[in-house]
């Protein structure tokens, strides 16, 4: 997390969250209470992890409701102020958390674009490892007094036996002469 999220992550939960804490309640039921609070999770498609405190919440709601119903006009006028922070607080969370949800799907892209780049790379890199190693085998060979491969497979070998790899085809041009002037582009080296 970068420097700059993480003040507003914080600025997020100062004002919103406060000093909130989480606690856990453990209540023994009744199977038949249970049933009942699983088929209202059901019936209303909530997350199995996330009914029982809805539906805690909403008894909450309803209780205070009907306190709100038999208390004095104050009480009500105070209640009805609070009810409307909340639902302000609600709509600026529901938006952020959007946001946020859009910004992780671009990192998201950014992220596979990075990593397939990287494989790519990665790719690229033992390829030219391996082509390293080949034209090293061939200046070691000739700065030994040895010959430079005749033909295409006597320049296979000579790169495999040094790699220890099966012989393969190389999509460069055979010898080494040949080879230098595919890699400088001029034809005005003579063998």
């Amino acid at each position: 997390m970068d420097s700059a999220t993480k003040p507003a992550l914080n600025e997020v939960q100062r004002r919103y969250f406060g000093d909130a804490e989480t606690l856990t309640l453990e209540i023994e039921l009744l199977k038949e209470t249970y049933d009942l609070v699983q088929q209202a999770i059901e019936a209303n498609n909530w997350d199995p992890q996330e009914g029982p405190l809805t539906l805690l919440t909403l008894g909450l709601g309803y209780v205070q409701g009907q306190h709100l119903l038999a208390s004095d006009d104050a009480e009500r006028r105070a209640l009805a102020e609070r009810l409307t922070n909340l639902e302000s607080m609600y709509a600026v969370m529901k938006y952020r958390a959007y946001s946020y949800m859009k910004d992780n799907q671009v990192l998201d892209l950014k992220i596979s674009g990075c990593e397939a780049e990287n494989r790519a790379l990665a790719q690229l890199s033992k390829r030219l490892r391996e082509e390293i190693q080949v034209l090293k085998t061939e200046n070691a060979r000739l700065q030994d007094g040895g010959e430079a491969p005749q033909n295409e497979a006597d320049h296979t070998r000579a790169g495999a036996d040094i790699a220890g790899q099966p012989s393969r085809q190389l999509h460069k041009p055979a010898g080494f002469w040949a080879r230098l002037r595919f890699l400088v582009g001029k034809t005005a080296i003579h063998e």
